[in-house]
């Protein structure tokens, strides 16, 4: 059938349906929230006139009634006892909350016993949509086969995870066929797929297969028309109403489905056949090969009522033979054959090593393995996998071609987490298959995991030293350039040094770069004052075998170097007649070693700011010279000394010059020298005076008393 026997989708009313002979009265109970309205389900009605081949007579009832469940199944309980004969034949089925208002039908019906009662995923109405107060719901005594399936798929119903079993008042009289089934299957039992819904996705339920999202599951929609279960009720319908076929196989016996779990242990040496005869005429006769879950697609199909076929050459494994008779009543039945190995164990990999499973990236590091079996082994598979999950050395571990003894080693690997799994396969050729099946196919698989380790983590250590030995321990350390400057240094590691690079920057512009020792020193007085960082970088020796082993540390120090400027003092207080010499004599001290034995001191005479015109801590200056700079008066005039170190640090200093005004010279005079009375008398003279900037009155002092000016 396409669709359910007897399960209305949600809302469905069946209607009046010819069904089988008189003495079959099959009721069905309406599902979902509703009762009410005409939902007609032509499909079912006449896929049963199909199956049952018009052999007329009885009626599929139908009631409609309240949606509440316990109304509504009082009446058709009591409909049920009214309209049924002792010898019927009782079917009640219902799907969802159909399924509700059957088990309590059948707990309503006074006088009729219920040869059928039948659930599939039942759910309360009373409680819209939950299944767990079903399960305070006991199925009477009065029925004599109770058949219920649910599922627990998402997203119905509303408590879809929890058990869907209902309690059976009495099992003696009752058989319980109570299954959970989450998967939509087809008549024959194997699970089908269909394209997923918005559930699916949202449940992680799909799968991609060849370009299309799939799933197998089942919902509660979906259940109520599953191919399987249709079938199932079919079997159970068929055994009230007529005989079952029988298939006998080479087993001995006749099997039934519920031997399913009854098995046959065969070893592999036995030639492997299985066989059956159907004593009935069944339309068709279908068979299904599983080995390993798997379906053998060459060895299944439709097949005549009686034969055989040869699964030899499928090799050990677990088979499930499913024969399917088709008729009225479809019966399968099931057996199952496990071929075992005569020659299970697997070889036996011996590894040898390291002991510890905590090992040093400086102790030995290589493995070695041997494989033996007694069939002989075959085929050696090496695996050795990094601290990333990647595969190591893929050109040296041929997977399946490693020779049977060999060795690998992991020195050049760096500290991490390993694995090296290797496993074997043994030579047993009892038989051989075909494809990738055959004897020789057990399996003995090891892992070793260890972990490598560094056993020198430590980075180099630096020490820094001024050049008289103190530690730089910091960059405040200034010291004066008239002393020997430079840095130092100590750099150790208990693994030795392998490398230290010098940088050296003065006002953080690199002026050197070098290769030093690890116990080396560096001069800095060619470069002068200024604020140096002295940086190194050192790498230790540690060289286990893998890059990166060796650790470095960068580290530096900063050392002011310092020019002082000299301290000077010009002298004086100066005191000088006009004409006189000027004995300048200036004092000058330098704090920086060395600096004041070659101070240079330059003199401002004229205050134009230029140190230019006298050199020399005690130069003497003429009155010319004096006078050249302006200084041609008497009176207060400043002068400026000026004091340089060697490195052009340099400071001033000014004293006063007090130039005092000196006579002038009368050098010669001539006049006539006889006049008469009220003559003219001409008289000249010459006179000196030291400052051309003096001014000067002549006065003659004529003898007799008088003068004129």
């Amino acid at each position: 059938m396409s669709d359910t026997i007897a399960f209305p989708y949600p809302d469905y009313l069946l209607g009046e349906h010819q069904f089988r002979g008189d003495d079959v009265r099959a009721f069905f109970a309406p599902g979902g929230l509703f009762a009410e309205g005409p939902i007609p389900a032509k499909e079912i009605y006449d896929e049963l006139n199909a199956s049952f081949n018009g052999r007329g007579g009885s009626r599929i009832e139908l009631i409609r009634e309240a949606y509440d469940s316990v109304t509504f199944a009082a009446a058709y309980g009591a409909y049920i006892s009214a309209s049924t004969k002792p010898d019927d034949v009782v079917i009640l089925v219902g799907h969802s909350i159909g399924g509700e208002k059957a088990l309590l039908a059948s707990k309503a019906t006074l006088s009729a016993e219920i040869d059928l009662l039948a659930t599939i995923d039942p759910v309360s109405r009373i409680t819209t949509g939950f299944r767990k107060p079903l399960q305070d719901v006991s199925v009477p005594e009065s029925v004599g086969y109770f058949f219920n399936r649910w599922q627990q798929n998402y997203p119905w119903p509303v408590d879809y995870g929890s058990d869907g079993r209902i309690a059976v008042q009495d099992t003696a009289s009752t058989f319980d066929d109570q299954l959970k089934q989450n998967d939509i299957r087809n008549a024959a039992g194997g699970t089908k797929k269909r394209g997923c819904t918005a559930p699916d996705y949202l449940k992680g339920f799909c799968k991609a297969f060849s370009g299309t999202t799939t799933t197998t599951r089942t919902d509660h929609g979906k259940l109520s028309h599953d191919d399987w279960i249709e079938q199932q009720l079919r079997n159970i319908i068929g055994e009230k109403l007529e005989a079952r076929p029988t298939i006998e196989t080479n087993y001995g016996r006749s099997v039934t489905e519920d031997d399913a779990a009854d098995q046959v242990f065969r070893w592999d040496v036995r030639n492997h056949v299985f066989s059956w005869g159907e004593q009935d005429t069944p339309s068709s006769v279908e068979l299904q090969v599983y080995r390993e879950g798997e379906r053998i697609p060459e060895l299944s199909g439709e097949v005549s009522p009686s034969g055989s076929v040869d699964f030899n050459q499928y090799g050990l494994g677990e088979y499930v033979f499913s024969i399917t008779a088709h008729a009225f009543n479809s019966v399968t039945i099931k057996q199952k054959v496990i071929v075992q190995d005569d020659d299970s164990s697997g070889p036996t990999i011996t590894l040898t090593g390291p002991a510890s499973r905590r090992i040093a990236d400086s102790a030995p590091l290589t493995f070695r393995w041997d494989a033996t079996d007694e069939s002989s082994v075959r085929e050696v598979s090496i695996t050795a996998t990094g601290r990333h999950g990647e595969r190591l050395s893929p050109g040296t571990w041929a997977s399946g071609g490693a020779p049977v003894s060999g060795s690998f080693s992991f020195d050049a690997q760096p500290p991490g987490n390993y694995v090296l799994s290797r496993s074997a396969v043994d030579d047993d050729r009892d038989w051989d298959g075909s494809g990738s099946i055959d004897d020789s196919s057990v399996t003995s698989s090891r892992s070793t995991s260890f972990t490598i380790y560094d056993d020198d983590t430590a980075k180099p250590t630096i020490a820094f030293f001024t050049s008289d030995g103190s530690p730089l321990l910091d960059d405040s350390h200034t010291e004066s350039h008239g002393i020997a400057n430079s840095v130092s240094w100590s750099v150790t590691d208990d693994s030795g040094i392998a490398s230290v690079d010098a940088t050296i920057y003065q006002d953080d512009v690199v002026i050197r770069s070098v290769q030093v020792g690890a116990n080396d020193r560096i001069s800095l007085d060619e470069f002068g004052p200024g604020d140096f960082r002295v940086e190194l970088r050192a790498v230790d020796a540690d060289s286990d075998g893998w890059v990166g082993d060796a650790s470095e540390r960068i580290s530096s120090v900063r050392l002011t170097v310092t020019n002082a400027a000299p301290d000077v003092f010009a002298g004086g207080m100066y005191l000088i007649d006009e004409g006189d010499l000027l004995n300048l004599k200036a004092v000058g001290d330098d704090v920086d070693p060395g600096d004041a034995d070659s101070l240079r001191f330059d003199w401002d005479l004229g205050g134009d700011g230029r140190f230019d015109d006298a050199q020399g801590a005690r130069p003497v200056i003429t009155w010319n010279d004096l006078v050249a700079h302006e200084i041609d008066d008497n009176g207060d005039f400043v002068i400026r000394v000026r004091a340089t170190d060697r490195l052009g640090a340099s400071s001033t200093s000014q004293a006063t010059l007090t130039v005092l005004n000196s006579a002038p010279a009368l050098v010669s005079i001539d006049a006539t020298p006889v006049a008469d009375e009220n003559d003219t008398v001409t008289a000249t003279g010459i006179y000196e005076d030291e400052s051309p900037a003096d001014t000067h009155v002549v006065t003659v002092f004529w003898g007799d008393g008088q003068k004129s000016a």
